[in-house]
């Protein structure tokens, strides 16, 4: 039945504490299929969820402000990747993986240009 993997998945990270956050994408919300839109979301997320992902990403902004607006390859690695990986060389991130819920990625337009960036992340 649809929704029900989403509900399972939900429910067994949020018991753990490892939900960072969810997403969901949609054709019929112009802001929800705006494939511009995902990664300074995620980035988004995984600052509420740690507070040294918060402060990283800060840092990154006030160098760039206008890395949400530039190509999904330059976002991934500018509010992901090096934003992470400081987070983790800082040891701030703790022991635990944090996961977040993509829903309906299909529904998003032009998708395969965030997704190839993210794909491609050793």
């Amino acid at each position: 039945m649809a929704g029900t993997g989403n509900t399972i998945a939900m429910s067994t990270f949020i018991n753990k504490d490892l939900l960072v956050g969810t997403l969901f994408c949609t054709h019929q919300i112009p802001a929800c299929r705006d494939y511009h839109l995902l990664i300074p979301t995620l980035a988004y997320q995984l600052a509420k969820y740690s507070e040294g992902f918060a402060a990283s990403l800060r840092d990154v902004l006030s160098i760039d402000p206008d890395i949400p607006a530039k190509k999904p390859d330059m976002q991934v690695t500018a509010l992901l990747i090096k934003t992470w990986k400081s987070v983790i060389e800082s040891g701030k991130m703790g022991v635990c993986t944090p996961v977040m819920i993509i829903d309906d990625l299909d529904e998003c337009e032009n998708v395969s240009l965030v997704l190839k960036p993210l794909i491609s992340v050793n």
